[in-house]
């Protein structure tokens, strides 16, 4: 005989299962209470604050250091590039990343990310010929509470970049 469907008014019979729904994890069904999707919305913000901080730290840091900020969150078909700035003969692409942990930023960065960090820079600079002839360096500034940035000057190398 198959199983009856409890009615909608019906309370969950196991403590737990109210716990987990009203923490925002999924129900019996698979579908996110509203609790959850509220949370992640705040926590969402909450993290893009926190970034629009860093990069903000960043380009400050960056301007002390010499450097002349060509674009900030530039967006292209590849992806999107944090910051650009350039600096005598330098033409740098910095990614900012703001965690915790010095180590946890250095390791958010991964390869599928620098590959297309590198497809952005050249679909970026492909359309400015006064940066023509510059070198090339792909940086990292980690930005973690009560630290000041850490700039990691060539950071990476694409494989198939100069």
């Amino acid at each position: 005989m198959p199983a009856m469907a409890r009615p909608e008014s019906a309370p969950e019979k196991h403590p737990r299962s109210l716990i987990e729904k009203d923490a925002g994890f999924k129900g019996s069904a698979g579908e996110l209470t509203s609790g959850g999707a509220k949370w992640r919305q705040e926590r969402g913000r909450a993290n893009q604050r926190s970034g629009l901080r860093a990069e903000a730290l960043a380009r400050l840091v960056l301007r002390l250091k010499g450097y002349r900020i060509l674009g900030i969150r530039v967006r292209t078909r590849a992806g999107e590039i944090d910051l650009v700035a350039r600096r005598g003969h330098v033409l740098a692409f910095i990614e900012v990343k703001s965690r915790q942990l010095q180590t946890d930023a250095r390791l958010a960065l991964q390869p599928r990310q620098q590959y297309r960090l590198a497809r952005a820079a050249e679909a970026w600079t492909a359309s400015r010929r006064e940066l023509k002839g510059l070198i090339w360096r792909y940086d990292l500034m980690i930005c973690s509470p009560r630290r000041l940035p850490r700039h990691l000057m060539d950071a990476w190398r694409p494989k198939d970049h100069p």
